[in-house]
């Protein structure tokens, strides 16, 4: 996972500037646009982890996330793409296993081409609904460095956040049920009744046919 990456590279910018200063606030957030309250098994939807709220001002150097997909509703692994923020895709890596998505975008100090400057989506994820059930896709992890320009060699750590979960209900197996009418199965019941009551006086005039042969 990306997450021991991310702790070593936050480890060495506290060692090399001491007191670390924090920007922010930022929010990542989940979106999709399909109905995930009335899935069926076999539906693919689409997850957007969109970045919100950052100054036009800002450059960030370092963005990354991981996303918790481990429900049994979800078919694993999940197939990931680079949003309209990433302008490189080079920059951009991604890992997809065991109910897991990590994503990030690491940049070299002198790289300020690729640097993150404004909102939209950085990444989405493709998900398939497995089986009937619910479950929910929710940030595991959120972590952002953002350049700073009277230290190039030593990037700011920014001050990011995840927001709330997307929960998941997979409702049926595909099928469309059609509802049958209101009493039909109490007519059903009747027209039953009805032959068998024939049926049994049919039997009982053969056998008064054969007593009079």
């Amino acid at each position: 996972m990306y997450k021991t990456r991310f702790s070593i590279l936050i480890s060495l910018v506290v060692g090399f500037g001491g007191a670390v200063t924090k920007a922010g606030p930022v929010e990542l957030r989940l979106s999709s646009s399909s109905d995930l309250q009335n899935l069926n098994v076999g539906d693919t939807f689409t997850v957007d982890v969109l970045l919100a709220d950052l100054l036009s001002d800002t450059e960030l150097q370092m963005l990354s996330a991981g996303l918790d997909v481990r429900s049994p509703i979800f078919s694993q692994p999940a197939t990931v793409r680079a949003g309209g923020l990433i302008t490189n895709a080079a920059t951009f890596d991604s890992l997809s296993e065991d109910g897991f998505v990590d994503a990030i975008v690491d940049l070299a100090p002198d790289n300020s081409d690729d640097r993150i400057r404004g909102n939209g989506t950085f990444f989405s994820i493709d998900l398939t609904a497995a089986q009937v059930g619910s479950g929910a896709v929710s940030f595991d992890f959120v972590d952002a460095l953002a350049f700073d320009a009277n230290d190039p060699s030593r990037p700011t750590e920014f001050s990011i956040s995840g927001g709330p979960g997307l929960d998941v209900v997979v409702r049926g197996g595909g099928g469309q049920v059609i509802p049958l009418p209101a009493g039909f199965a109490t007519g059903m019941s009747l027209l039953g009744a009805v032959a068998l009551f024939s049926w049994l006086r049919s039997l009982d005039a053969r056998k008064l046919v054969r007593a009079a042969r």
